[in-house]
């Protein structure tokens, strides 16, 4: 889906998720085909459907390219925050060169970015559900995120180490590889917090913390009783996307190659 946001002489068009079964979409802005870069449609015209050869395409990665490159060439912030919210509450907010302090409360933690790539990732030293945890889940690990993915994706025996920790009754459904699933009407019963680690440039441990609301995704489309849960299993890739990322207010700083969240 298209939404518009509008600030003097531009029009900015952002990309928003809809998961299939529209169960408690975001809205917020799209990852599009990469996990590592965002993009935005900039058009320079007043209105959206006027002139589509003046729009051009702004990468959103990590690395400093494009829009974002020439404003550290001029001196100016190289950054972004995100403001994304359930698709209930709406009005999610993107600020280019700068972040939103109205948006959230307390003071921003911020990490050092993992990697030299396009991608945002940090390393977390340990996972942990509903207080506790494994030796697989403390085991040291880079996580990606991605604002345009709703679920977490993790590798299949660390998906089931935290499910283990949330009931067993949570199992694979073959019917669509890598979901997993369990009886909606349990549901409601299952504390499911999930606790992910990062160091912040201070050395200090943080927590950014996806609740257990999170947990069910909606039923899966072949059976109504059954309700798809938020960890999919996908070996060789450990992303986190909006069912975390609503819960914070989180800056994107391009220039000094780190992430910041506060709470929202």
């Amino acid at each position: 889906m298209l939404s518009q946001h509008r600030v003097p002489d531009l029009t900015i068009v952002a990309t928003t998720y809809r998961n299939p079964n529209n169960i408690d979409p975001f809205s917020g802005i799209q990852g599009n085909f990469s996990l590592s870069t965002i993009y935005l449609l900039i058009a320079t015209v007043p209105k959206f459907h006027a002139d589509l050869k003046r729009m051009c395409w702004i990468g959103m990665g990590a690395r400093a390219q494009g829009f974002f490159a020439a404003l550290i060439a001029q001196g100016l912030p190289s950054l972004f925050g995100l403001f994304l919210t359930p698709l209930s509450v709406g009005n999610a907010e993107l600020t280019i060169g700068g972040f939103d302090e109205t948006k959230f409360s307390g003071d921003l933690t911020f990490a050092s970015q993992a990697g030299t790539g396009a991608t945002w990732e940090l390393r977390s030293p340990g996972i942990s559900v509903n207080g506790k945890t494994t030796s697989l889940l403390k085991t040291e690990r880079t996580i990606i995120f991605d604002s345009g993915t709703s679920n977490v994706l993790f590798d299949t025996d660390t998906a089931e180490a935290m499910y283990a920790l949330i009931s067993p009754s949570i199992l694979p459904n073959p019917a669509e590889p890598g979901t997993y699933g369990i009886a909606c009407d349990l549901i409601p019963t299952l504390p499911a917090v999930i606790d992910i680690t990062f160091t912040s440039q201070q050395g200090t441990p943080f927590n950014l913390t996806i609740p257990s609301s999170e947990l069910s995704v909606g039923p899966f489309a072949s059976n109504a009783s059954l309700c798809q849960t938020l960890i999919n299993a996908f070996d060789g890739l450990e992303l986190v996307g909006g069912s975390l990322l609503k819960h914070y207010y989180s800056v994107w700083d391009v220039g000094n190659q780190r992430m910041g969240f506060a709470a929202v």
